[in-house]
């Protein structure tokens, strides 16, 4: 069985517009891949569902500037929202290592 996918989204609490342009591509990704999850951790709340990983957990620790995506602990993008595109090629990409 293959090993999910997780993408990891940072963002401003309430999200500022990046944050939810960020946060609608990264969802229709989502959709696309039921492997791949999502987590969203927002600035300024310290209570999660599930763990973040270690450089995720640091920014949050921090309250590192918004928004931030990762890729299964890898960052994906930093302080701009990624395209569609970028997200789908390394989802897939990681779904054909992974697989």
């Amino acid at each position: 069985m293959t090993q999910p996918v997780k993408l990891e989204a940072f963002i401003g609490w309430p999200p500022t517009a990046k944050c939810r342009e960020m946060l609608a591509i990264l969802e229709e990704v989502v959709q696309r891949h039921p492997e791949v999850r999502l987590a969203v951790f927002k600035r300024g709340v310290h209570e999660y569902d599930e763990k973040p990983s270690p450089p995720m957990a640091k920014l949050v620790h921090k309250g590192s500037a918004v928004p931030v995506c990762f890729l299964d602990g890898q960052l994906l993008a930093m302080l701009r929202v990624p395209t569609r595109e970028e997200v789908e090629a390394k989802v897939t990409e990681r779904l054909g290592a992974a697989g």
